[in-house]
């Protein structure tokens, strides 16, 4: 088990910003403590204490903790700057510029976004061998190719990656919790 207060990453770093150049209101927050709690095998998140989003199962018939994915999102936010699946949810879309809002934060972004924590959950148990995680991330800079994220590069996916799968697992294994996500520093933290 995971202790609380367990960092699902390493050293922080200053990480990619996609947003540097808008309002606040447009921006990541500083930081965001996430709640996912279990009932009747669905997962509600809330985030600084709002739910958002709708409850999630694993939509399996064989349970495999799919419903906790959105700890991949955030990870990917918290490590890549990237995640317009969780800008959504937040609700800070960079909607004065038409251009971004639409190809960087829009419907077809979130798709891939969606696509990409599903492909890293399927592949959870390769990326613990060198082959299987460079052919998941190969495949994941392919898929994210003409997005703002493609910039980013294999240590980088690796990290996110790493954080995300390890917090996922946190959860799964504690039936939901906390996670204070640090976009300033680019860290996931789990708190009880």
């Amino acid at each position: 088990m995971i202790r609380p207060d367990a960092t699902f990453d390493g050293e922080a770093r200053d990480y990619r910003r996609y947003d540097r150049a808008f309002e606040e209101t447009e921006r990541f927050p500083p930081s965001a403590e996430l709640r996912f709690v279990e009932t009747d095998g669905r997962i509600r998140l809330s985030i600084d204490g709002v739910a958002v989003g709708d409850g999630l199962s694993d939509a399996r018939i064989a349970a495999d903790g799919y419903r906790f994915h959105d700890a991949l999102h955030v990870a990917l936010a918290v490590r890549l700057g990237w995640s317009p699946v969780l800008r959504a949810m937040i609700g800070r879309k960079r909607r004065s510029n038409q251009c971004i809002d639409e190809c960087e934060d829009g419907g077809r972004a979130r798709m891939v976004e969606e696509a990409v924590c599903h492909v890293i959950f399927v592949h959870r148990l390769d990326v613990a061998e060198p082959y299987g995680r460079r052919r998941l991330i190969a495949l994941i800079k392919r898929m994210v190719e003409g997005f703002e994220v493609e910039r980013a590069g294999a240590s980088e996916w690796s990290e996110a990656i790493d954080a995300g799968l390890k917090a996922m697992a946190a959860l799964a294994a504690s039936g939901g919790g906390g996670l204070h996500a640090d976009f300033k520093n680019g860290r996931l933290i789990q708190v009880a």
